[in-house]
Parts: structure tokens; C-alpha cells; sequence
């Protein structure tokens, strides 16, 4: 028996050698894999990173509806420029079935990296268990093959992973990805007048996203430099970029304005310093450029190449959930430069994403301040419903701005990261009332020696999902007054001197008294830091009831509970309440006399209870004693609507995924045929936040049969709601319906 053993041990160490030195380790059965998307992607030590698909076809396989019997993907990562199958530092792991592409099977998986650097991924696959077929990426310049395993396996068509130190984890809340087959690149620079005065824009283009309320602490964008084709970066670069955000001007076609949204207001903007070739940083306000893919072009030089670029914010950009910004990036170059083919100007790229909310648009610094022109894809005239990006961007946007063009959305590449993750949606909203709003004192010091008079709670329904974070709104009595304060001119909290800031908030979370309406026995009660709350301006109430009348300033606050405690767990229809009360230091007096003082904090007012659910008024727990009860008092005399019972104004948001959202369904706005009757484009309004669409297509109603449609998957943008666009080329059915799902 021993003898047969080393036969078998020799026998299979021999094919393993001569597998390794020919590298002819595929599976026979197996015709095609590849690297589906996508081609670049960067993380952090011990963060896994965003999905990787891959895909494989086998013939008589792959070809039928759903995922493929018997075959196994694998997706793996390891040293720059080396073969997988020969160098040990390739690490596997095991990938899920996501959906059809045409008559592929396409596959998804994340990795880990446990230490920075650069490295290459790929796919591989196997229907026996033994022998692979290992794939690289498909070819960059068409949807569908060649490339991939079809002209074998070559580490410089492996997808390219960039891992940098571990620090504070990030992840995307909005995504619109790069595109490396058909994007261009629009100028989009600044250069100084003179040695002294600030950069003066030659080109500025900005793009829009809607806030889903997270702060943006970090931002990546691609870009690169038209008409430079040479291996590596141009003699010349930026020296730093200049990020802005703007508030957001609707389309509202009247004589006096154009018909299209443009950015508003000027928010803030940041300069943040450009980082020499292949340093990088950790540090906040510096840039890294890093390759990221090469886009090939039918004129000179015949291909563009395209680099990340990324930055930690000197300091968060808090936003207003549900709110639409803009973002503008400019590359600023040093005094004297001017763009030649040598040097050329760096430009913004275009995203795969099209039809997002509102077209990107471009100010030439030529034209009056910030006027800003829309920006369109051209259309083939004799195509209808296709486009085509302009072979090449001229400095001065010509094809792009021009009336007639009638193609899809053009937007630009970045993604916005946040601290707060993952993603959330909201489980129970009751917005701030920011007409007739007031606040309601909860507030007390350590040790009670000062507090307000009462401990106000407010009620809600649990759709059974788990709490993760808590987002609410309240003021400070009688600070800042006299003064207007707006979203150009937001007021700031109360400084720490003083002790005039609240060192956290107390946050508690009780059963509902059966038949009283009122708070019942304490579940859990947690302290947040001030650091965690995310303290922010939100805006300002005219109180012009008071005598005399005066401006009360809101702010919003944001918890992240998987950032300071452990999310909050709820039974499906289970009726809760929830304790807001800010905590001050031992030495805070309060005070409406005098300036930078104030009399305490109060929690805000909501404008209505949630529509059709089951509500309680806010209740009170009285500091002399005596249970919960609903607020005796009421809104505040001189209020005008003094004395009415009221709710508070809180919002509760969660990871989980639900295919029923209560508050943001999807929505098929429309159904047209485009072109030919086998082109379908399907619109979409609508999404709960947290999980991934699928379009899905019926042709029979009544047997309540959906199919996924192959290649019709939508994992970004992230903020609700949001319209999407679908595709189905190739359609045969004479009668056909669509539906979009979320899981």
C-alpha cells in the first residue's frame, strides 16, 4: 500500500510541475473567463474592497438562464507582475454567482489586504475542482470578449489593487465610476494672474450628487491629461487642486433662466496640495495620483492614460440630508504655465454613469463669473437613441454645449467616502419644523447640578430593522439672536469657552406604556461624546412671534451607533420611545444675558408626525417627580400655536436591506422603445438606500414570473432617491413588462 502512495505523491507532483511550467492550468471544458470590472480599485489595510466581478462561459452551460452547474470562481490577489499560478503570494478566495451577462455567467467577491502595496488581481475557474482557467481582464475597449483568458493569461492585463496604510476606515456614499472603454477628459484648470493673487479658472466643471446626510470626509476622482500618450506622467503637473461646493439652483425654464440645474452659492471650497509621483500619504490636504487605467483613441497619440486621485479633507463637509450640492474640481497650475503638447492642461474624466440627476456643466473663465453652461453627449443623427463621446475634447467644449445635442447625461468621475459606514436608509423621519419651529429644553450638567424642567421623549413604530444611527435637530436658547444666519452664512455652535458647548448628549431608549402613550420602562441608555455627533448648522427659524423678534439657529446632529455603541435592536411593529438630553460641563451657568451666552439647549420641534402611522404627542418626565407624562404645557406661550401638543424632530436610519421600503419606493416612470423595437430603456425613480437593483422582465402577468434581465444591475449611486436608466438591447418579446427590484 505504501508503494501505491508513492506513486500517487510522484505521479501528481509530476502534473503539478509540468501544469506550473507551462502554465496551461485550465480546466478543458471551460471556453472563456475574465475580469468583468473593475479594472483598478484601491483600499485599505484590513477594509475589504469594493465588488469585484468576474465572468466565465462554457458552452451549453453558462448559455442557460441562472448560474451554471458545476462550476466553481475563485477571485485572488498577490505581487505586482507575477503569474498566479507559480507565486506563492497570491491568496483565494471563494466568489458567489451574481447574474447572467449575455451568455456568460458573472461572478462577485471582495479581498482583504492585510498589508499595503501594490498588487495585481484575477479571476479563475474550474469545473473539476483541479485544473483552473485564470483570467485577466477582458478587453478594455468592448463590453464583451475578446481579452480575458482568450489570448491567455498576462500580469499586465491583471486588475490593478493599490492598498495603502491602515487608518480611520472609509467607505463610498456616492460612486460614479471612471470610464475607461469610451470616457474623455474635460479641462478643467486655474492658474495665478500673477505670483500673489489666487488662481484665476481658464476651464471649471462641476457635477451634482444628492446628500444622503453622512459627512464627506474624503473624495476620489479620476482624471488625466489630454493628448499625452508617452509612458508615465508629463514633465509638468499640477502643483495642487481646488475642491468647491456649491448649493444647488433647480431647472426652472423661465425667460430669465436657463432651462437646466446649476451649481448656486459658493459653500466652501479647499485647496489641497499635489503629492510628487508615487508618494503616498495618510495626511489630510495632500493629493495621490496613481495610474489607474489606459483609454484607447482613434486620433493622436492613439491612447489616454488615466489616474486616481485622492484626498482626506483638512476637515469634514458636513451636509443636509436630502439636499442636492455641487462639486467642483480645478487643477491649479503654477504662474506662467500655459498648455502645449508638451505640457498639456489637466482634465476631469467623464464617469459610465449617465443620466444622474442633472447634467455636469462648465464655466469658461472666459465668459462672466460663474456662468455655467450645461453639458450633453452628441448624438449619431442617423442612430437615433445612441451617442458617442467626442473623439477629441477641444478646449472649448464645442460638441458638448451645443443646443442640438440630443445623447444621454454627461457626468464626471469621483466618489465621495464618508467615516459612517455602511450606508444607511431611513427606518422613521420626522423633519425639523423650520417655519414656526421651537425648541423644547432637555439639557442637563453633570452631577444635576443645573438642568432644564423637564426630560422630553418622542415616540415611533419599529419596522422591525435595527437601528444605526440617530439623527436629530435642536438649538441653543437665545444665542445668536440678533443675527440672520443662512447656508452662505451658517452661525456656529457656542464655542467651548465657558463651558457654553454640551460635552455629549444622553440617548435612551424605552418601551411604550400600554394605554398611556407615554414612555414605559428604559431598554438602554448611551452618552455620545460631542465628537460624535456631527454637530453642524442646519438653518434658521424667524421667530417673528417673540417680542422683540429674533432669529433661533437649528442644528443637526448625527450618530453613527456602530461608531460609539452597539446598534439598537427592535421588534417588527413594536412601539418604542426615544430620550434626547444634551450634557454639559459642572461650571455651565445658563444665561440670555450678555453676548456668546445662552440658556440651554432645547430639542426642535417636527413639522408633522409620520403620515399614516400610528403617533403619540411628545411626552415629558417632570424633574420634581412623577412619571411620563404627555406634555402638560404644550408650545410655549405667544407661540401660535401656544399651548398645542407637538413631536420632536428625530430621524432613524439602518444597514438592512428592505425589498418594501415604506417611505422611497421604486418607481417605473416610463417604458419606451428607442431606435428599433429591440431597444428598450426603462426608467426608474427611487431606491430604500441600502441594497442593490436588479431590472427584472415578465411576459405573462398572470403566471407572476420575473426574470432577471442579464447585465441590468445597479449598485451605485448610493442616496435615495435617485433615477436610473436601463438598457435592454436585443429584446424579441411581443408583449413584454419590467419591474425594478431591490435585494
Amino acid at each position: 500500500m505504501h508503494s501505491y502512495r508513492r506513486y500517487f505523491d510522484w505521479f501528481f507532483s509530476l502534473v503539478a510541475v509540468c501544469l506550473l511550467l507551462s502554465g496551461a492550468v485550465a480546466s478543458a471544458d471551460l471556453n472563456w473567463g475574465a475580469v468583468q470590472w473593475p479594472f483598478g480599485t484601491t483600499t485599505t489595510v484590513g477594509v475589504a474592497t469594493e465588488s469585484l466581478f468576474g465572468r466565465v462561459y462554457k458552452a451549453g452551460v453558462t448559455d442557460s438562464p441562472g448560474q451554471g452547474a458545476g462550476i466553481a470562481a475563485e477571485l485572488g490577489y498577490g505581487n505586482d507582475g507575477t503569474l498566479p499560478w507559480a507565486d506563492p503570494s497570491w491568496t483565494w478566495g471563494a466568489a458567489s454567482y451574481f447574474s447572467d451577462i449575455d451568455n456568460d455567467d458573472q461572478y462577485v467577491a471582495t479581498v482583504t489586504p492585510v498589508a499595503a502595496g501594490v498588487y495585481d488581481y484575477a479571476y479563475r475557474f474550474t469545473d473539476d475542482g483541479f485544473t483552473y482557467l485564470y483570467a485577466d481582464m477582458r478587453d478594455i475597449a468592448h463590453p464583451s470578449p475578446p481579452g480575458g483568458s482568450d489570448d491567455g493569461y498576462d500580469p499586465a492585463d491583471a486588475g490593478h489593487l493599490v492598498v495603502e496604510e491602515g487608518g480611520d476606515v472609509l467607505c463610498p456614499k456616492w460612486v460614479q465610476p471612471p470610464d475607461c472603454e469610451f470616457g474623455v477628459d474635460l479641462p478643467s484648470y486655474a492658474i495665478p494672474p500673477d505670483e500673489v493673487l489666487p488662481p484665476e479658472p481658464r476651464w471649471v466643471v462641476g457635477d451634482d450628487w444628492l446628500c444622503d446626510g453622512r459627512p464627506i470626509t474624503a473624495i476620489r476622482w479620476w482624471g488625466s491629461y489630454p493628448g499625452w500618450g508617452a509612458p508615465g506622467l508629463p514633465p509638468l503637473r499640477p502643483i495642487a487642486f481646488r475642491l468647491t461646493w456649491y448649493t444647488d439652483i433647480p431647472a426652472t425654464p423661465t425667460f430669465e433662466s436657463p432651462g437646466y440645474s446649476r451649481p448656486g452659492d459658493r459653500l466652501t471650497n479647499v485647496v489641497v496640495a499635489l503629492l510628487p509621483p508615487g508618494v503616498g500619504s495618510l495626511n489630510p490636504g495632500e493629493v495621490t495620483e496613481t495610474y489607474y487605467c489606459t483609454v484607447p483613441k482613434i486620433v493622436p497619440p492613439g491612447v489616454e492614460h488615466e489616474y486616481e486621485y485622492f484626498v482626506k479633507l483638512p476637515e469634514p463637509w458636513n451636509e443636509k440630508r436630502g439636499r442636492i450640492y455641487w462639486l467642483t474640481i480645478e487643477a491649479i497650475y503654477p504662474f506662467g504655465y500655459e498648455p502645449d503638447p508638451i505640457h498639456p492642461e489637466w482634465g476631469w474624466k467623464t464617469s459610465t454613469e449617465v443620466d444622474i440627476i442633472d447634467d455636469a456643466v462648465v464655466w469658461p473663465g472666459d465668459l462672466p463669473p460663474e456662468t455655467w453652461l450645461e453639458m450633453i453627449w452628441p448624438a449619431y443623427p442617423w442612430l437615433p437613441g445612441l451617442f458617442y463621446p467626442p473623439d477629441q475634447t477641444t478646449n472649448h467644449f464645442g460638441m458638448l454645449i451645443g443646443e442640438f445635442n440630443q445623447g444621454p447625461s454627461i457626468n464626471m468621475a469621483f466618489e465621495l467616502l464618508t467615516d459612517v459606514c455602511p450606508r444607511r436608509t431611513e427606518k422613521w423621519e420626522q423633519p425639523p419644523d423650520m417655519i414656526e419651529g421651537t425648541d423644547m429644553w432637555s439639557w442637563m450638567t453633570l452631577g444635576e447640578t443645573q438642568r432644564s424642567e423637564f426630560l422630553r421623549a418622542d415616540d415611533f413604530i419599529s419596522d422591525g430593522r435595527r437601528i444605526t444611527d440617530i439623527h436629530w435637530w435642536g438649538s441653543y436658547s437665545n444665542w445668536m439672536i440678533q443675527v440672520n444666519g443662512s447656508e452662505t452664512n451658517p452661525i456656529a455652535p457656542p464655542g467651548t469657552n465657558a463651558f457654553m458647548r454640551p460635552l455629549g448628549f444622553n440617548l435612551s431608549w424605552h418601551t411604550n406604556s400600554p394605554g398611556l402613550c407615554t414612555p414605559g420602562a428604559e431598554l438602554t441608555n448611551v452618552f455620545v461624546d460631542i465628537a460624535y455627533c456631527h454637530e453642524m448648522f442646519y438653518g434658521t427659524v424667524f421667530q417673528y412671534w417673540e417680542a422683540p423678534p429674533l432669529f433661533e439657529h437649528e442644528y443637526q446632529y448625527y450618530v453613527d451607533l456602530l461608531d460609539v455603541a452597539e446598534p439598537w435592536y427592535e421588534l417588527k411593529d413594536g412601539h418604542y420611545w426615544l430620550n434626547i438630553e444634551a450634557v454639559f460641563d459642572p461650571l455651565f451657568v445658563p444665561s440670555d444675558q450678555g453676548e456668546n451666552l445662552h440658556g440651554g439647549w432645547g430639542w426642535k420641534i417636527s413639522l408633522l408626525p409620520p403620515e399614516g402611522m400610528p403617533d403619540c404627542f411628545a411626552a415629558v418626565s417632570n424633574r420634581l417627580g412623577g412619571a411620563w407624562e404627555v406634555d402638560p404645557v404644550g408650545l410655549p406661550p405667544g407661540h401660535p400655536r401656544e399651548f398645542d401638543f407637538y413631536n420632536l424632530a428625530f430621524e432613524l436610519t439602518t444597514d438592512e436591506i428592505s425589498t418594501n421600503s415604506p417611505t422611497l419606493p421604486i418607481v417605473i416612470t416610463n417604458t419606451v422603445t428607442a431606435g428599433t423595437s429591440t431597444t428598450h430603456v426603462v426608467t426608474s425613480v427611487g431606491t430604500s438606500g441600502t441594497g442593490t437593483q436588479y431590472l427584472q422582465m415578465n411576459t405573462n402577468l398572470l403566471t407572476n414570473v420575473w426574470t432577471d434581465v442579464a447585465g441590468q444591475v445597479k449598485v451605485a449611486p448610493f442616496p435615495p432617491p435617485i433615477t436610473n436608466t436601463w438598457m435592454r438591447v436585443g429584446a424579441t418579446e411581443t408583449s413584454v413588462f419590467y419591474r425594478v427590484l431591490e435585494k
